[in-house]
């Protein structure tokens, strides 16, 4: 087993083209109150700013900036700043987001003192790219100060997606991780394309999770948070495109089964009904294409989902001409 540095934390900031953006970002680290930390940077861009920009105001022996030689896309940008970790704890951030100054101390201590936790994570302010309040906050409880230890069931695929949404805002964006144990799930998920991966696996897996419902990190709405990278390497916003969502939430099921099977205690008959409706949801009918994915439902399970959709479309349609 590689040898992690004790109590480091691995800052993993995959960047392109944003240097003002990023220059906010890597302020907020800077001003953290925990120190023992490196900030990883690995950069897509097509020129130099971002380069500039580290050399010239980041000359810390904590940085390690990467200039990719080709554009990785986005995932193979994030999959190349993990290769880079050495600390025994990391975090993945995106470069427009910011954090509170006491984020990484107070994640590391929760950690610290509770070993059965491998992942920490915060509540978040929500803002839009121009950093203006979100009009839609992110759905928790503020209770300054507190922490709790969470069921990670938590993650699971119902609550993620369908209503009632849960009463806690919990997002890989501010999650702090334990290497050992959380490295190789996010790698894979960024195999996918999609932290869906990671919080499917948290949720599936039985693992206990860590919260502090202190808003420790502020996470910027843009339009790269709608975006995956296809199989032939185009970019697409999967809110314009309900087929590639379909077959990328269909491929995330399928690889984290077939590779992670034995740790996910938690899958049944609900939490595949739960992934299966949400492909119904973006493309209908179309959808009984990938039924052979979920072993634990059938066509008949299909069939009586459509037919109560259909029903409740009927039902929506005729209240709004009342």
């Amino acid at each position: 087993m590689e040898q992690r540095a004790k109590d480091r934390v691995s800052i993993c900031i995959p960047t392109r083209n944003r240097p003002n953006l990023l220059r906010e970002l890597l302020d907020t680290v800077f001003a953290q109150t925990y120190g023992n930390y490196e900030v990883i940077i690995t950069d897509n861009s097509d020129n130099d700013e971002t380069r500039d920009l580290v050399a010239a105001r980041y000359a810390d022996p904590r940085v390690r900036y990467h200039k990719n030689e080709t554009n990785l896309g986005m995932d193979g940008n994030a999959r190349r700043a993990f290769s880079f970790i050495t600390g025994e704890f990391f975090t993945f951030t995106a470069d427009d987001d910011f954090w509170d100054a006491d984020n990484l101390r107070r994640k590391v201590d929760l950690l610290r003192r509770v070993p059965e936790v491998n992942a920490c994570f915060s509540n978040a302010h929500h803002i839009l790219m121009d950093g203006r309040p979100h009009p839609q906050p992110f759905h928790t409880t503020l209770r300054p100060g507190m922490e709790a230890v969470i069921d990670g069931y938590y993650l699971n695929p119902v609550s993620l997606h369908f209503p009632p949404s849960p009463p806690l805002f919990v997002n890989t964006l501010t999650g702090l991780y334990r290497t050992a144990q959380f490295l190789a799930p996010m790698v894979e998920s960024w195999e996918c394309g999609s932290e869906e991966y990671a919080h499917w696996y948290l949720g599936l897996s039985g693992q206990r999770l860590g919260y502090l419902f202190d808003p420790l990190i502020t996470i910027r709405d843009g339009e790269h948070n709608w975006e995956i990278q296809t199989g032939n390497g185009a970019v697409t916003n999967y809110r314009k495109s309900p087929e590639v969502r379909a077959a990328q939430l269909n491929r995330i099921y399928t690889t984290l089964r077939a590779r992670r099977g034995a740790e996910l205690t938690r899958i049944d008959r609900q939490v595949e009904l739960a992934v299966f409706t949400f492909l119904v949801e973006q493309i209908g009918q179309a959808a009984v294409q990938y039924i052979g994915s979920f072993p634990l439902i059938t066509v008949a399970d299909f069939n009586a989902y459509i037919q109560e959709r259909n029903r409740r479309q009927a039902a929506q349609a005729q209240a709004a001409q009342a």
